[in-house]
C-alpha cells in the first residue's frame, strides 16, 4: 500500500510540475478567491448581528446585565447589590443606569416634523441618568459622541442628545418620527420629566452622541446625580438596570452565580450578555447564519466543478499515458489516487493564499475599518471551528472532483484507452 501511495503522490508531483504556469496561478485564484467568498461573504453576514451583540456587549450590558424581575419598577436593595459588585474580584467594574420619561421642546418652527395644525411638538424620550466617569472608563460610551463633548464634573443643566433627536434632514428619519431637528452643542432645550408636577426645566445641549443602541441614540443622557436630584428619592428609588464588566480569562456564569449567591436573586434577574439580547435578536442571528451557510455550500459547489472539469480536461488530454502507465503495470487505484492528490495539491495552495489573505489583510482591515449599518458596526466574524469545517469541506470535495475523472477513463479497457478509442 505505501508503494502505491508514493507512486501516486510521485505522479501528482510530475503532474503538477508540467501544468502551465499560467494555468495553475489561475486555478490556485480561483480557489483562494472561492475560499474568501466563502469565509467573507458568510463572515460579513453573521458580522451584521454579531456587530450588534457587541455593542451591546461593549456600550450597555457588559459581559453580565443585572435587571429587576418583572414585579418590580427598578432594582430594590442596589446598595447591597453595589457592595457585592465592589467586592467581587472578577469583576473590573459596573455602571448603573437610571431611566425616566420626559418631553423636550426646541423650537416648532425649526423642528424637521411637525403635523398641520399643531402649534407645539412634543417630543418624548427616554432620559438616561448615568455614572458619567463608569461610563466612560468601562463601557466607552464617551468615545461614541459625534458632536460636542461628554460630560465633566463641573457640568450643571447640561445634557447629551441622541442623534436620532437630531437627525437633520427628512430622508434620515421614519415617516412618524418625531425629531428635535438640528441642534447642536451649546444651544438650550427645554425638557419637561416624569409627569405633570414637574416643570419644565432648562438644558444645555453639550454633545451628540450616535451609539447606533436604540436607548441612548433615541434618548438622552444626563448625570445620574442631577436627574436623582431633580425627580427626587422617592421616584428614583434604585437604578432601572446595571451592566458589568468582569476581568478576562473570566466566564460570566462564574459571575452570575456569585452575584446570585450573595444578593436577594428574587429581586433581580442577573443574566449574560446573549440571555440579555432576547430572541428577536436571536432568531435574526440564526437567520443570518442559515443564509450564510447556504451561500457558503453554492461556493463549495463551485470549487468542486471547477476542479473536476480541470482534472477531467487533464485526463483526457492525458488517457494514452493513462493507457500506458495501465500497459506497464501501475495500477488503476494508484492513477486514481494520483489525480486526487492533484486536486489536493491545488486545493491546499489556494486555500494557504486565501488564508494568508484573510489573516493579513482583510481581518485587520475590517477590524480597522467595520462596515457603518444604521443598527451596528459590521464586522468580519470568523471563527477558528468554523475555518478549520470550511477548510475541511474544500478538502474533501476536492478529493471527490480528483476521483471521479480517472475512475472513468481507467475502468475503459487499456487497449482502447493508448489508441484513443
Amino acid at each position: 500500500m505505501f508503494n502505491i501511495v508514493y507512486t501516486a503522490w510521485f505522479l501528482a508531483t510530475k503532474y503538477f510540475s508540467r501544468f502551465s504556469k499560467w494555468t495553475s496561478s489561475l486555478i490556485i485564484l480561483v480557489i483562494a478567491l472561492t475560499f474568501l467568498n466563502l469565509v467573507v461573504v458568510s463572515g460579513l453576514l453573521v458580522g451584521l448581528i454579531e456587530g450588534s451583540v457587541l455593542g451591546i456587549k461593549e456600550l450597555r450590558t457588559g459581559e453580565v446585565f443585572i435587571t429587576p424581575t418583572k414585579q418590580n419598577q427598578y432594582i430594590k436593595k442596589y446598595n447591597e447589590l453595589f457592595s457585592v459588585l465592589d467586592n467581587n474580584k472578577n469583576i473590573k467594574g459596573y455602571a448603573p443606569r437610571y431611566v425616566s420619561n420626559a418631553r423636550l421642546y426646541k423650537d416648532y418652527k425649526t423642528s424637521i416634523y411637525r403635523r398641520a395644525g399643531e402649534v407645539d411638538v412634543d417630543i418624548y424620550a427616554a432620559v438616561t441618568g448615568i455614572d458619567f466617569k463608569k461610563e466612560k472608563d468601562f463601557f466607552g460610551l464617551d468615545k461614541k459622541i459625534i458632536d460636542g463633548r461628554w460630560f465633566i464634573d463641573s457640568d450643571v443643566n447640561s445634557v447629551i442628545l441622541g442623534n436620532r433627536l437630531t437627525a437633520k434632514a427628512d430622508e434620515e428619519l421614519f415617516t412618524d418620527e418625531r425629531v428635535l431637528g438640528d441642534v447642536r452643542p451649546g444651544e438650550i432645550i427645554e425638557i419637561k420629566f416624569g409627569d405633570k408636577t414637574y416643570a419644565p426645566q432648562k438644558f444645555q445641549v453639550i454633545g451628540i452622541i450616535n451609539s447606533k443602541q436604540q436607548e441612548y441614540d433615541y434618548g438622552i443622557l444626563i448625570p445620574s446625580r442631577e436627574l436623582r436630584g431633580i425627580l427626587g428619592q422617592g421616584v428614583l428609588l434604585g437604578p432601572d438596570n446595571v451592566g458589568v464588566r468582569i476581568a478576562n480569562n473570566v466566564e460570566p456564569a462564574v459571575v452570575i452565580d456569585s452575584i446570585k449567591a450573595s444578593t436577594d436573586s428574587t429581586l433581580i434577574n442577573v443574566r449574560s450578555t446573549e440571555e440579555s439580547i432576547g430572541k428577536y435578536l436571536g432568531n435574526i442571528r440564526k437567520t443570518f447564519v442559515l443564509l450564510s451557510n447556504a451561500l457558503g455550500t453554492i461556493s463549495i459547489v463551485v470549487v468542486t466543478v471547477m476542479l473536476f472539469i480541470v482534472i477531467f480536461i487533464s485526463v483526457i488530454t492525458k488517457q494514452r499515458q493513462i493507457g500506458i502507465l495501465k500497459g506497464i503495470g501501475i495500477s488503476p487505484l494508484t492513477i486514481k489516487l494520483s489525480y486526487m492528490f492533484l486536486s489536493f495539491m491545488y486545493t491546499f495552495v489556494g486555500i494557504a493564499v486565501g488564508v494568508l489573505i484573510l489573516v493579513f489583510l482583510l481581518i485587520p482591515y475590517f477590524d480597522a475599518n467595520p462596515i457603518n449599518f444604521p443598527f451596528s458596526d459590521g464586522i468580519l466574524y470568523v471563527t477558528l471551528p468554523g475555518l478549520i469545517t470550511k477548510i475541511f469541506l474544500l478538502f474533501v470535495m476536492s478529493i471527490f472532483a480528483g476521483f471521479l475523472p480517472p475512475y472513468l477513463i481507467t475502468k475503459r479497457n487499456t487497449l482502447n484507452t493508448i489508441l484513443g478509442r
